[in-house]
């Protein structure tokens, strides 16, 4: 009874936003879990919203993980061509390196439907590139056993996820679909668990809603889509988000203090980022230069003479070398199949401008556009997201430091200029598609590093009695849940069809449609009242609190 007790007050505690001392362990670790509860139950919401291999490139990451799980790490790159390659309008001299073929359980294998710049062996079901097509048109997998030879496009990209992911392929091979559901699932739990991290430690700045305004930014729909699916983008993104809020908050405070769950925090995100996928060595290049351009002098020292700091730099740098090791002997980004049209023999400056044309689609991506990047999330979305993000900038500018500020305004240049660079350097070989999503563990360092900036200003006691957090709660609430509506609609009956899908869909998740929608509603007010809950108005030390 007595125990009981006690964890009711931590609760009341919790939920009140009082301020957690640094040595109560059990109110620390509390707040992690309910953290981790909530983003758990909203990205499995998500992945159980997501028919089989409905998100892009999934079939793909499925058998490389099945594969990997199975201690095949590098699948077998064939130099002649396979059955599917006499097809009509297959050429696969135009895809030649682009797979590698694997032993997989034979159930996870489906032949796909042939679309432009397609070919049979991308496993393409088929509703995608469709958004008026439901997912009821891919024939159930087969509850077969055996394994099978099969190709993907992915097979020799970094392994860390696919041996991570493969696990559920293990346990149940002779039931695809489940293997499946469970496969995101795990991913959404370690994602969950990276986030909660985050989180945590944002809001142990005060104003607390205000540090934790950027991870509600930074946690757009296209974020949630991803991780709720089997893709080590997922996976990525969520370790970019802990990996900004740690090396921030570290930065921040290393002259006055070195907190060594705050420098496990942040190893084990760098690490998590750093072995995804072949890109993810750059990302962390420039949150550590950001990073350090946060600190001071002293707080540099400081680091440096860290035991914690160096053992940690230490594993990071081991992960990072081993990153680049991968990619330097197998090439993944050689690999590379074309994702958009041939530029001709125009010269690299219209390249130029023809990619940042694309700016402006990308950013949408990266709020949402989902199935296989069919289906836009609506319009009310894309502008509730755009103003919060444009106020956290705007505050940003006008009453952080200006070294915040400069080191904002760069991140954002970057988030564009990055993405063009690399387009362009690739267009006559792949052509330009760079694709938004991709950007997204990077570009979550705009809202995150804005909203600090904000709460670490000498006019953060502005925000004491602020209307902003239940503004800013309920623009989360709206555009999340509209999205995730469009979202569950496209798949049940196609992009354009009933308001009412759950009366009559087509296709069924495993879980009814209306009871998905009422536990996303449920789940998104409660983590928006979670992230922009009140501050106690006793004085707070400045120190941050991480959990363990």
């Amino acid at each position: 009874m007595k125990n009981g007790n006690l964890s009711r007050g931590l609760f009341a505690r919790v939920v009140r936003g009082e301020r957690l001392a640094g040595d109560d362990r059990s109110e620390v670790r509390l707040t992690w879990w309910i953290s981790f509860g909530l983003l758990a139950v909203l990205g499995t919401l998500w992945a159980l919203a997501t028919p089989i291999y409905g998100a892009p490139d999934e079939p793909s990451h499925v058998l490389r993980a099945a594969s990997v799980a199975r201690g095949e790490v590098i699948g077998d790159e064939r130099q002649s061509d396979p059955p599917e390659c006499h097809q009509p309008d297959v050429d696969c001299d135009y895809w030649k390196g682009h797979y590698h073929y694997v032993r997989v359980p034979a159930g996870l294998v489906t032949p796909g439907r042939e679309v432009p710049l397609r070919d049979p062996r991308f496993h393409t079901p088929c509703y995608a590139f469709r958004p008026d097509v439901p997912a009821n048109c891919l024939r159930p997998l087969p509850d077969e056993g055996g394994l099978r030879t099969a190709p993907t496009n992915v097979g020799v990209d970094p392994p860390a996820f696919y041996a991570f992911a493969g696990i559920p392929s293990l346990v149940v091979p002779s039931f695809p679909g489940l293997t499946i559901y469970l496969t995101r699932i795990l991913g959404v739990l370690a994602s969950s668990a990276l986030l909660a991290s985050a989180l945590v430690s944002l809001r142990s700045v005060r104003p607390g809603w205000v540090a934790a305004s950027g991870f509600g930014l930074a946690l757009t729909p296209m974020a949630l889509f991803v991780i709720g699916s089997v893709n080590p983008n997922g996976l990525e993104i969520a370790a970019g988000i802990a990996a900004w809020a740690s090396t921030a908050l570290l930065a921040r405070e290393a002259e006055a203090r070195i907190d060594s769950r705050l420098v496990t925090r942040a190893g084990l995100a760098m690490i998590v980022l750093v072995l995804m996928r072949g890109l993810s060595v750059l990302w962390l290049a420039i949150i550590v230069a950001t990073g350090i351009a946060l600190c001071s002098r002293a707080g540099l020292r400081r680091l440096v003479e860290s035991r914690a700091v160096r053992r940690w730099s230490l594993a990071v740098a081991i992960a990072t070398i081993a990153a680049l090791a991968w990619s330097v002997w197998f090439r993944p980004l050689d690999h590379l199949g074309r994702h958009g049209p041939d530029p001709g023999s125009v010269s690299t400056v219209t390249i130029v401008k023809d990619s940042l044309g694309t700016s402006w689609s990308q950013y949408r991506e990266m709020i949402g556009n989902f199935g296989w990047l069919d289906t836009p999330t609506p319009t009310l979305t894309y502008l509730l997201w755009t103003i919060g993000l444009g106020l956290l900038v705007l505050l940003c500018i006008a009453i952080g430091s200006r070294r915040t500020a400069a080191l904002v305004a760069a991140l954002v240049v970057l988030t564009i200029a990055i993405p063009v660079a690399i387009d362009t350097s690739q267009a006559r070989d792949i052509g330009i598609g760079w694709q938004g999503r991709w950007t997204l563990p990077f570009a979550a360092g705009v809202p995150i590093l804005a909203a600090l900036s904000i709460a670490w200003s000498g006019r953060r006691a502005l925000f004491e009695r602020s209307r902003l957090p239940g503004v800013f709660a309920v623009m989360f609430v709206v555009a999340q849940f509209l999205a995730f509506f469009q979202h569950l609609r496209r798949n049940t009956v196609g992009a354009g069809g009933s308001l009412t899908f759950w009366a009559g869909a087509d296709w069924s998740p495993p879980v009814p449609s209306w009871l998905l929608l009422v536990g996303a509603l449920a789940v998104l007010v409660a983590l928006a009242a979670w992230i922009w809950r009140p501050d106690a108005r006793a004085p707070l030390p400045s120190a941050s609190v991480t959990p363990p």
